[in-house]
């Protein structure tokens, strides 16, 4: 329970710096993803819990779509944004890491929307998105068994 608490908590640092770095300078940082994908792989050497297989398929689950998206729509997501919810979903597995997701898409466009409405960015302009991203990879982290249990309704 200890290092699932330890990893945790340094996963929700690095979540804090993404947003924060996100917002001032429209990048996120290499180092933060490689330190969530890190923790990723101690968590699946370290707690018994934590099968291998799920975890590798969150990766491709979470990262996959934002990257067919980054693909054919130009500027729709960053590669810094596809590399957080890949390193997250090596973290979060599977499941947790679709909810993940899913509330992170669902908040940038709340946020997106937010900003249109209130003329402070127009159609094509750019926004960070990592920060919705990662209030969706917490969200996931602390209510994703309530939040996965409401999807599969």
């Amino acid at each position: 329970m200890g290092v699932f608490v330890l990893l945790t908590a340094s996963v929700l640092v690095c979540l804090a710096l993404i947003a924060w770095t996100d917002i001032k300078t429209m990048e996120i940082p290499d180092l933060l993803n490689i330190a969530i994908g890190v923790c990723g792989v101690l968590l699946i050497i370290f707690v018994p819990e934590a099968d291998l297989k799920t975890h590798l398929l969150g990766t491709l689950v979470t990262a996959a779509p934002l990257l067919m998206i980054a693909i054919f729509v130009d500027g729709a997501f960053g590669f810094g944004d596809i590399k957080l919810m890949a390193a997250a979903g090596l973290f979060l597995g599977w499941q947790h890491g679709l909810v993940a997701l899913c509330v992170g898409i669902i908040i940038g466009g709340v946020q997106g929307a937010v900003l249109l409405a209130t003329k402070r960015r127009k159609r094509r302009d750019f926004f960070a998105f990592g920060p919705a991203l990662c209030a969706g990879i917490g969200d996931s982290m602390f209510f994703g068994e309530e939040l996965t249990g409401l999807y599969l309704l």
